[in-house]
């Protein structure tokens, strides 16, 4: 696989996908880091703004490499099928 420097999952409690998201990246080996929406009020802004930059609901989880977005769990799933 690729050699990525950074991977934030934005996500919150209870949130499946978040969780599936997490899985994904743990049985893949690649390292990254969670981040509680609601436990950091500019993350949650950085989710929002994100989303509605990209002309989307705002949802979680949110992806990103290397500040990249990637999107949500299906477009993570997406984006290491092509690693």
């Amino acid at each position: 696989m690729s050699t990525l420097k950074e991977i934030r999952v934005f996500g919150k409690p209870g949130c499946s996908y978040c969780d599936k998201a997490k899985t994904l990246l743990g049985k893949t080996g690649l390292a990254f880091t969670y981040i509680d929406v609601t436990k950091y009020p500019e993350a949650k802004k950085f989710v929002v703004d994100s989303w509605l930059g990209m002309g989307k609901e705002p949802t979680v989880p949110l992806i990103d490499v290397d500040k990249v977005l990637v999107g949500g769990y299906k477009e993570l799933e997406a984006y290491i099928s092509a690693l």
